[in-house]
């Protein structure tokens, strides 16, 4: 039966730098649509802003793929080798808005930079283009010394459909953040592998009760007979979300 996701990230939003920092990152010819594309990306993505970035051709990956975009997505990745960190963090987040897939390469190189929260942003947006081409990447990024990093590397895992990720996403289920063992957990859900890693099976036992509730989610979604004696003991959990999620 179908069940239902515990999804556990937002998108992460990211303060809209200076437009003397914007102007002096991009080339003249296309800072005026560069300038409003980072103005309305780095905020939450309502209807009208949507609205206002289809009209000037994106994120749609169904869109016509025309050269002022390419100009916007080339001034974004060169802003990614900005000195300003808070450039770079805009740039970032910018690039995964805009779902175009030219920009992966730049954001797997932008998962190795100095500013963690750049690092942070890059995960993110390849988590948002879903692109294979980041899964070593971003497996490697969940040994990140930054949790919030590991947190976001084990959330784009579970964007790109690929199970090789799962041995990775195994590995951060011991990780010493809550936080990261609970995305880990839900990510391998996400992904579906055919039989549930044994660290999986570990996870309805954790100490964090969200981390068991993602764990006993997961276990279910795989679907698979070796899960059943974790989910059994799921049902006698302390926490009722727990209980929930093994049923």
């Amino acid at each position: 039966r179908a069940r239902c996701s515990p999804q556990p990230m937002p998108a992460p939003q990211v303060p809209v730098p200076s437009m003397d920092r914007i102007d002096r990152m991009v080339a003249p010819v296309v800072a005026p649509e560069v300038r409003e594309a980072m103005r309305a990306l780095s905020r939450p993505v309502s209807a009208d802003i949507r609205a206002q970035l289809a009209s000037m051709g994106g994120p749609s990956r169904e869109r016509q793929d025309t050269a002022a975009t390419a100009r916007q997505v080339a001034a974004l990745i060169a802003a990614l080798g900005d000195a300003d960190a808070e450039v770079r963090r805009v740039a970032a987040h910018s690039l995964g808005q805009l779902e175009d897939r030219r920009a992966v390469p730049a954001l797997i190189n932008a998962l190795h930079d100095a500013d963690a929260e750049v690092r942070h942003q890059s995960a993110w947006s390849l988590g948002q283009l879903e692109d294979r081409r980041a899964v070593a990447p971003l497996g490697v990024a969940l040994g990140d010394a930054d949790a919030t990093m590991r947190q976001t590397a084990a959330w784009a895992l579970g964007q790109l459909d690929q199970k090789s990720a799962v041995v990775a996403l195994s590995g951060a289920l011991r990780d010493s953040s809550d936080e990261v063992r609970g995305v880990a957990a839900w990510a391998i859900g996400t992904l579906g592998p055919d039989h549930p890693p044994a660290a999986l099976l570990d996870a309805v036992k954790d100490a964090a009760p969200d981390v068991r509730e993602k764990g006993a989610w997961a276990l279910g979604s795989i679907a698979d007979a070796a899960a059943v004696p974790a989910l059994k003991a799921a049902l006698g959990d302390d926490a009722r979300d727990v209980r929930k999620a093994a049923l």
